[in-house]
């Protein structure tokens, strides 16, 4: 089409004007609607059964390293989430760093253990 008004000597800009001007005279104005976004969370998406995520105390690792890996890794996870992860997993074995679905808790243990932190996911309640 863009050739047919080219090769008739009608611009670009003049085929637009006269879109215009046709919807001006039929006495509609031009409105888009976009589609309404949604943010869906891990458990909006996915319904099936949730996993937690926990660290395993080591004497391998210094605590700067525990809390630099969960900070890395972990999306959305805060400072103090990861600061209490790690010294419930120093004095009780094992702290709970995020609760979320399956496919998700699997890539964050595969990531922390990667990074020499001990780590694993179990189903929820």
């Amino acid at each position: 089409r863009a050739a047919v008004g080219a090769a008739c000597g009608e611009s670009a800009r003049s085929r637009v004007r006269s879109g215009r001007a046709a919807v001006m005279a039929l006495g509609v104005s031009p409105v888009v609607v976009e589609p309404k976004k949604t943010v869906l969370n891990d458990s909006e998406t996915n319904k099936g059964k949730m996993y937690r995520v926990y660290i395993i105390n080591d004497p391998f690792n210094t605590r700067e390293h525990v809390l630099s890996v969960l900070m890395r890794v972990v999306d959305g996870l805060t400072f103090s989430r990861a600061y209490d992860a790690m010294m419930t997993a120093h004095t009780t074995g094992q702290g709970l760093v995020t609760v979320t679905v399956q496919e998700t808790a699997e890539h964050y243990v595969a990531q922390i253990m990667e990074n020499g932190v001990i780590s694993t996911c179990v189903p929820e309640d």
